[in-house]
C-alpha cells in the first residue's frame, strides 16, 4: 500500500511540475501550422468528421494522423476555436507523459529516485517547448503517451492492451513505429509474443496507404528530395549530435533552422562522436549494464523515423526528439542516482530542474506571439525561409512595407524557387503602389506553383489570378480551395469578390456573410486576419451600396 502511495505521489509531482512550467503557454494564439491543422481543418468540426481514410489536412497531403485530429475534434466540441483550450490540452497531455515517464522507469528499475528524476527532467526540459507550446506539436505528445502506455502493459504482461496502445500511437504519428525494436530489449523471457504488434503495424500501414496513396510524404514537400541516401545520412550525422547537445545544453532553441549543408570537417567530427557513443553502448551491452544500454538505444532507435532514411519534410526540428528524449531523461535520472548520494542527489536534481524550468518558461513566451516567434528564429537562423516568409506577411499586414520588402527579398535571394515568396512580394509591391512589379511577381508565383503544386494553396493561386484580372481562372481556383477547406474565411471573401466581378450579386453577398461569420469565430485574430475581417465587412458594404444604385 505504501509503495502504491509513493508511486501516485511521484506521478502527480512530475505532472504538476510540467503544468507549472508550461502554464505561461496557455494564453498563446494559434501559430504557424495551427491555422491549417486546427483553425481551418474541416475534420475537427465534429468527432464524426474525423477520417481514418484521408490525410491529416488538405494543407498536408503527406501526413496521416487521425488520432491527433480526433483529439482536436474533442477540443473543438468543448472550446470551439478558443486557442486557450487547445493549449490547455497540450499542457495536460504533457503532464500525463511526464508522469508516465516516471512510471515506466520505476517499473523497469524499481528505483524510485532514478525514475522520479527522469520524470521531473522530462517534465521541465526546454527542448519540449516546441511540442507543448505549439498546438500542432500535439502529435508528438500523443505518440509518446501511447508508446509509454504500451510499455507499461507490456511490462505487466498484457500484450493485447499493449499492442492496442501501440496502434493508437502509430495513428497519432509515425514516430511510434520503432517501439517494436525497443520491446525485445526489455524482454527478460524469450517467449514474448510479438505477433499482435506486427498486426498493429500492418493495419496502420494499410490505412496509411489507403489514405495517402503511399507511405512517404510527396516529394514536393521534401527539402532533401534531391539528395541520395548516402548524402542524406551524412547530413543527419551532425543533426544527431545537435539533438544530443540540446538534451544536455538546451540553448539556441528555435522553430526553424536555415541549415542546408555541413562542412566535411563538421561531418567527420560529428561522425567520430556518434561512433564513440555507439562503441560505449556496445561495451555496456557486453558488460550486461542493461539499463544504461537501454537509455542510449531508446534515443537512437526512436530517432529512426526522422533520420531521413525515408525522406521526410524536414531534416531538423526540436519537436522530433520529444519521444527519443525519454531515453536520455532515463539516463540522466540513473546518473544522478548513481553518482551522487543522499542530499547531493536531491540538490543536483533540484538545481538542474530549476535551470531547465527557467529556460522553458522564457522559451514558452516566444510562442505567445507569431511576431516574437519569427523574430527570435531569425536572430539564430537569419536565412530560415518560413521565418522570413511569415514575418514578411506580418509586417505586410501591419503596413510596414519597407521591412516586409526587405524580408521577402532576403528570402528570395536564398530560396529563389519558392512561389509563396513571390506571392508575398507581389502583395508588398502592390501595397507600395508599384503595380508593374506586383504583376511580375504574381506571374512568377503562378509559374513556379505550376512546377510545384504543393508550395502554394489553391486560395493563393486564386488571389494571384484575381490580381492579374484572370477572373475565370481565379474562380476555378477559389472553388477548388472551398472544396478543400470550407472553413477558411479568406477563401469566402475572395469568392465574394469574384462573384461580384461576374455579376453574381446574391452569391457574392452569401460569400461575404460566410467570410464574416468565420472571421468572427476566431477568438484571437492576427493582424492579417483582422485586415481580412475588415475587408470582408467593407466588401459587403460596398456590394450593398452598388446593388442599391442599380
Amino acid at each position: 500500500m505504501e509503495n502504491k502511495i509513493l508511486i501516485y505521489k511521484g506521478f502527480i509531482i512530475c505532472a504538476l511540475a510540467s503544468i507549472f512550467v508550461y502554464a505561461n503557454s496557455l494564453g498563446g494564439p494559434f501559430v504557424y501550422d495551427d491555422l491549417a491543422y486546427v483553425q481551418r481543418n474541416p475534420q475537427i468540426r465534429s468527432i464524426t468528421s474525423v477520417s481514418f481514410f484521408s490525410p491529416f489536412s488538405s494543407y498536408a497531403p503527406g501526413l496521416y494522423r487521425p488520432m491527433t485530429n480526433l483529439s482536436y475534434a474533442i477540443d473543438y466540441s468543448i472550446f470551439d476555436l478558443n486557442p486557450f483550450g487547445y493549449h490547455a490540452s497540450n499542457v495536460l497531455l504533457h503532464a500525463i507523459a511526464s508522469g508516465l515517464t516516471f512510471l515506466v522507469l520505476f517499473l523497469i528499475t524499481g528505483n524510485f529516485f532514478a525514475a522520479f528524476a527522469a520524470g521531473i527532467l522530462f517534465a521541465v526540459h526546454p527542448v519540449h517547448t516546441e511540442a507543448v507550446s505549439w498546438v500542432s506539436g500535439r502529435s508528438e505528445i500523443l505518440a509518446c503517451i501511447f508508446v509509454l502506455l504500451a510499455l507499461i502493459y507490456y511490462l505487466r504482461g498484457n500484450i493485447r492492451w499493449s499492442s492496442m496502445f501501440y496502434f493508437f500511437g502509430l495513428l497519432s504519428k509515425e514516430v511510434a513505429a520503432p517501439l517494436v525494436f525497443v520491446l525485445p530489449l526489455l524482454c527478460r523471457r524469450k517467449s514474448k509474443n510479438y505477433l499482435p504488434y506486427a498486426v498493429s503495424l500492418i493495419a496502420y500501414l494499410t490505412l496509411r496507404i489507403m489514405a495517402l496513396g503511399s507511405l512517404s510524404v510527396p516529394m514536393e514537400h521534401i527539402r532533401t528530395a534531391g539528395l541520395s541516401f548516402v548524402e542524406r545520412i551524412l547530413m543527419m550525422i551532425p543533426v544527431m549530435v545537435h539533438y544530443i547537445r540540446l538534451m544536455f545544453l538546451p540553448t539556441g532553441l528555435r522553430v526553424e533552422y536555415d541549415w542546408t549543408s555541413f562542412s566535411g570537417l563538421v561531418t567527420i567530427f560529428s561522425a567520430v562522436i556518434i561512433a564513440l557513443i555507439i562503441s560505449v553502448l556496445i561495451r555496456l551491452r557486453k558488460n550486461k549494464n542493461h539499463l544504461y544500454f537501454l537509455c542510449g538505444a531508446w534515443f537512437f532507435i526512436f530517432l529512426l523515423p526522422v533520420m531521413n532514411i525515408i525522406p521526410i519534410g524536414e531534416f531538423v526540428a526540436e519537436r522530433f526528439i520529444y519521444l527519443p528524449s525519454v531515453g536520455l531523461c532515463f539516463l540522466a535520472g540513473l546518473l544522478i542516482n548513481d553518482l551522487f548520494k543522499n542530499k547531493n542527489k536531491v540538490s543536483t536534481l533540484l538545481l538542474i530542474a530549476i535551470l531547465f524550468s527557467g529556460i522553458s518558461i522564457v522559451r514558452n513566451a516566444h510562442w505567445k506571439s507569431p511576431e516574437i516567434l519569427w523574430e527570435k528564429t531569425l536572430e539564430l537562423s537569419p536565412n530560415a525561409p518560413h521565418a522570413l516568409q511569415n514575418l514578411a506577411s506580418i509586417r505586410l499586414a501591419q503596413g510596414e512595407l519597407d521591412e516586409a520588402q526587405d524580408l521577402v527579398l532576403r528570402a528570395i535571394e536564398n530560396w529563389s524557387d519558392e512561389p509563396v515568396l513571390y506571392f508575398i512580394g507581389a502583395q508588398v509591391y502592390e501595397g507600395k503602389g508599384d503595380n508593374e512589379k506586383a504583376g511580375k511577381m504574381y506571374d512568377k508565383s503562378i509559374e513556379l506553383s505550376l512546377e510545384d503544386k504543393y508550395s502554394m494553396t489553391e486560395s493563393q493561386i486564386g488571389v494571384a489570378y484575381l490580381k492579374l484580372d484572370r477572373i475565370y481562372e481565379a474562380l476555378e481556383s477559389f472553388e477548388k480551395a472551398k472544396e478543400e477547406n470550407k472553413y477558411d474565411p479568406s477563401i469566402w471573401n475572395n469568392l465574394g469578390i469574384v462573384y461580384a466581378y461576374l455579376g453574381k450579386y446574391e452569391d457574392s453577398l452569401v460569400a461575404f456573410d460566410r467570410a464574416i461569420e468565420l472571421y468572427e469565430k476566431i477568438s484571437l485574430r492576427s493582424a492579417e486576419e483582422e485586415n481580412g475581417y475588415r475587408g470582408a465587412i467593407d466588401n459587403r458594404k460596398s456590394l450593398l451600396e452598388a446593388t442599391e444604385e442599380l
